[in-house]
């Protein structure tokens, strides 16, 4: 029976470099979720005189799509339950809505240019 030897030297491969926190990929795709539910509500908006199915279609995929990224942002930011609750309850508030979907890409922004992504329009990428 062999043993490892305990004084050996730690082994690693320094040619692939420093692995990504996990919580900064969930932070980028929540934060892609959030911009594409932003923009789904601009939509709404604009297309709200064009009837009511459609508008209606716009609004609820904008809901889900503002609320998964709410949770996945939540998630990984490490926010507290309450606060999770808090941010789903405001998305049911029309005009509040936007602006925490604003304030919490703003957040996801810093957090990400901190961890070195490239932040656009569209969500971040690796720099």
């Amino acid at each position: 029976m062999t043993q490892p030897n305990p004084f050996q030297a730690p082994s690693s491969d320094l040619a692939a470099g420093p692995a990504e926190p996990a919580s900064l990929i969930e932070l980028a795709r929540a934060q892609k979720l959030l911009i594409y539910a932003i923009l789904i509500s601009f939509a709404a908006i604009v297309f709200r005189g064009a009837g009511g199915l459609l508008m209606g279609l716009l609004g609820l995929v904008s809901s889900v799509l503002s609320i998964m990224g709410i949770f996945g942002m939540a998630a990984a930011l490490r926010l507290s339950t309450l606060s999770k609750v808090l941010l789903a309850i405001s998305m049911l508030i029309p005009l509040v809505s936007l602006v925490v979907l604003f304030v919490l890409n703003a957040k996801a922004t810093k957090v990400l240019r901190a961890g070195g992504y490239k932040v656009g329009l569209l969500g971040a990428s690796k720099r």
